[in-house]
């Protein structure tokens, strides 16, 4: 999985916010490996899943 490097930085309340993101995984990594062969060519499944994750986390004190 393809991480952004956590960015920090304060809230506008004084609470520290870290976040990052996730963008890319492969199937194949997490035993997925199931596929079917099309009839006009190629496969039902790619192996690369684009997935958008932006998580967010807040130290309160």
């Amino acid at each position: 999985m393809a991480l952004v490097a956590p960015r920090r930085r304060e809230g506008p309340v004084g609470h520290w916010r870290t976040g990052t993101r996730a963008t890319k995984l492969s199937r194949k990594d997490y035993g997925l490996v199931w596929n079917k062969a099309l009839e006009a060519g190629g496969l039902a499944v790619g192996d690369e899943v684009e997935l958008s994750l932006d998580v967010e986390f807040m130290r309160k004190g």
